[in-house]
């Protein structure tokens, strides 16, 4: 089964253009955060979203594929795989 996750960072924000997409890209269960910062470090709608994962430590361990609409990006292909790990590794700007 497929699950979303939105997250929009004001509550001025409207979270219904990024829900479509992801039941147009066949989510049958999403999450939504309204009104949190990027930076914060808790996040209940994803907290919840990565509970209701399998069971595990890491999501690629789980069986758990991730795709990002905007970017293009899907690890359940071998380019989106190799996209997504080397952003992992990619250095910050500040160089942490």
């Amino acid at each position: 089964m497929k699950i979303g996750y939105v997250r929009v960072s004001t509550g001025d924000q409207n979270p219904d253009l990024q829900i479509s997409s992801l039941k147009q890209a066949g989510c049958k269960r999403i999450f939504t955060d309204t009104g949190k910062s990027g930076g914060l470090h808790s996040r209940r709608e994803l907290d919840k979203c990565l509970a209701s994962l399998k069971v595990g430590n890491e999501l690629g361990q789980r069986g758990v594929g991730f795709r990002s609409l905007p970017e293009s990006i899907d690890t359940e292909t071998a380019g989106g795989r190799l996209v997504f790990h080397m952003m992992g590794r990619w250095p910050s700007s500040s160089g942490h």
